[in-house]
C-alpha cells in the first residue's frame, strides 16, 4: 500500500468538493501536504513510524487540543 499516493488521492477528493471561495485554503492545504511529503521522503519515514507519529499527534489533540492552541497562538502573534 502506497500511503503517499493514498493520502494524495484522499486530499484531492476532499479539496475538489470545496467551494471556489475557499481557494486560498485549498492552496495552503496543498502546500502543507507537499511539505509533509517532502519531509517524510527526506527522513525516509516508514509506514510504522508514520502511524506512530500520527497516533501521538492525534492523542495530543484529543487530550487537550494543545496542537490547535499552539497554532492559534502562533497565528494570533503574526496577526498582531
Amino acid at each position: 500500500m502506497d500511503t503517499h499516493a493514498d493520502t494524495h488521492i484522499l486530499l484531492s477528493k476532499n479539496l475538489a468538493s470545496e467551494t471556489a471561495g475557499q481557494k486560498r485554503v485549498q492552496t495552503v492545504v496543498q502546500d502543507l501536504h507537499r511539505v509533509l511529503m517532502d519531509f517524510m521522503d527526506k527522513h525516509q519515514i516508514t509506514h510504522e513510524e508514520y502511524r506512530l507519529a500520527t497516533g501521538i499527534l492525534v492523542g495530543t489533540a484529543v487530550a487537550g487540543a494543545e496542537c490547535n492552541t499552539v497554532i492559534e497562538l502562533k497565528l494570533e502573534h503574526h496577526a498582531a
